[in-house]
């Protein structure tokens, strides 16, 4: 027996659902089990219980006791096309996207990137009404022709959706257009910071940081054009890829492409090839703390570039499209070490495609969890690293 987890096949959903394969018995008793259940996916902790993980539409359980490939089990499948038919996994992607859980007000929320980090898609959590199911909550719009299909959507894309009577459906009245005059669709990075601003880099056109209005009546949180601030792109900067900004240090992570090492259109999802590190970002004039050159060598075989970046701790976690994970010192830049897929998957990994197929999570004891999208095989790959008391 066979199942994706949603029923009949729907046209804008396919592999990125995962599925099952099971045998049984004839006295009905299962025989085995395998699981094929992420592709295009990431994996983020969740801020709100112990030892548990979102994927884009999934929640799995760890057990960091047991062996490699023993440590994790599937606990919950996020998307209900019953309850919430106008959920947009079903209608702008054909997979569900890439994860960032944070916990805002005491709840938590999941926030997805497309794999093209064209719009936001944010989901909360009522346990009691709906168990595992994410709720749709919110949309930050990109470009018209990913939001299409999109019930109600405004025309012309770039608008704010917020689910202000708690159906979970895309109401005519709940779509706010943008009016600023200025066309905010475009740029590669999105971040969601600890205290729920959301933060997008848009290439030339500098950086976007929506506020954290808090939570409506309904439990959504609140965003809106009218709290946004602008940031030109800063010096020595051309071109900005990603933007993660620290509130708890007022530091914000800038990786890109300058003058002296411009950006190359043929790779277009990478980070760049410059990282610099700004102090006091919230005054009028942020202090770059350093300057760090990137891996950048397209002719490699293979190739050697940075596709994607997290901040956690006390490092800087940043990965090759190979896989290879490359480890930095946050407050000075200083290389640490790097990470590659050991004998547990056959030394591979390949390949990262989206522009956030990393994340990293610090455990009590010092421990740092490492996710890594792996779309060649269809997983997500978890490291696990302790550092040494001098590292």
């Amino acid at each position: 027996m066979s199942t994706n987890g949603i029923g009949p096949r729907f046209e804008p959903t396919g592999a990125g659902l995962g599925a099952t394969l099971e045998s049984y018995a004839p006295d009905g008793r299962r025989v085995w089990q395998v699981e094929g259940l992420l592709f295009v996916d990431g994996a983020w902790m969740d801020p709100s219980r112990p030892d548990s993980v979102f994927t884009g539409n999934k929640r799995f359980e760890l057990d960091l006791s047991k062996p490699p490939g023993q440590q994790w089990t599937y606990a919950g499948f996020l998307t209900n096309r019953f309850r919430y038919p106008d959920d947009p996994v079903f209608t702008t992607d054909q997979w569900p996207g890439l994860p960032i859980a944070r916990k805002l007000k005491g709840r938590t929320f999941l926030f997805l990137t497309d794999m093209y980090a064209d719009h936001l898609k944010i989901y909360r959590f009522d346990g009691g009404r709906d168990g595992e199911t994410a709720t749709p909550s919110g949309f930050i719009a990109g470009r018209e022709r990913a939001v299409l299909k999109v019930p109600n959507a405004p025309k012309g894309g770039d608008w704010i959706w917020r689910d202000a009577n708690g159906n979970g459906q895309f109401d005519a009245d709940e779509f706010t257009p943008n009016t600023t005059g200025t066309h905010l669709a475009g740029g590669w990075g999105w971040w969601v910071d600890t205290s729920g601003d959301i933060w997008r880099a848009r290439d030339s056109k500098g950086i976007n940081r929506f506020r954290f209005g808090g939570l409506d009546a309904k439990g959504n949180p609140v965003y809106s054009y009218a709290d946004m601030t602008s940031y030109a792109v800063p010096p020595p900067f051309t071109e900005v890829k990603r933007a993660i900004y620290d509130p708890q240090t007022d530091s914000m992570y800038v990786t890109g492409y300058t003058a002296d090492a411009p950006f190359d259109r043929g790779f277009w999802k990478e980070v760049g090839r410059v990282l610099v590190r700004y102090d006091k970002w919230s005054s009028r004039n942020p202090v770059a703390r350093y300057t760090l050159p990137l891996p950048w060598d397209t002719k490699a075989k293979p190739l050697s570039t940075l596709i994607g970046l997290t901040v956690e701790g006390k490092y800087v976690f940043a990965v090759e499209p190979v896989g290879t994970v490359h480890v930095y010192d946050r407050d000075t830049g200083t290389p640490v070490g790097t990470m590659q897929p050991g004998p547990e998957v056959g030394r591979a990994s390949g390949w990262v495609d989206v522009p956030n197929g990393i994340s990293a999570y610090r455990r009590n004891d010092g421990e740092y969890l490492v996710f890594v999208e792996e779309d060649a095989r269809g997983k997500v790959l978890m490291y696990r690293w302790k550092p040494s008391a001098n590292t």
